[in-house]
């Protein structure tokens, strides 16, 4: 998979070099096929605390997670006045 397409089925793009180190493991250590990744990799999108404790996938799932829970700082005028 390429950036596009990881960037398609919904990897923020701050993710899309983890996901495709996590493609590279994936292929070498279970000799997984491309089409059965992308459907992993969708669903770890949508749910990525369903892949928290994946041995493999952990990584990417992390990432999502401090993604979705993160609050940006409230950005407060400065009264130069």
């Amino acid at each position: 998979m390429n950036k596009r397409q990881l960037l398609k089925i919904g990897v923020p793009e701050r993710c899309v070099k983890k996901a495709m180190a996590l493609i590279q493991d994936v292929v070498r250590l279970e000799n997984a096929r491309g089409k059965d990744i992308k459907q992993t990799i969708a669903d770890l999108v949508a749910n990525p605390d369903n892949y928290l404790k994946d041995e493999l996938y952990a990584v990417l799932a992390v990432e999502m997670v401090s993604l979705r829970d993160h609050v940006p700082v409230e950005k407060v005028p400065i009264d130069l006045g």
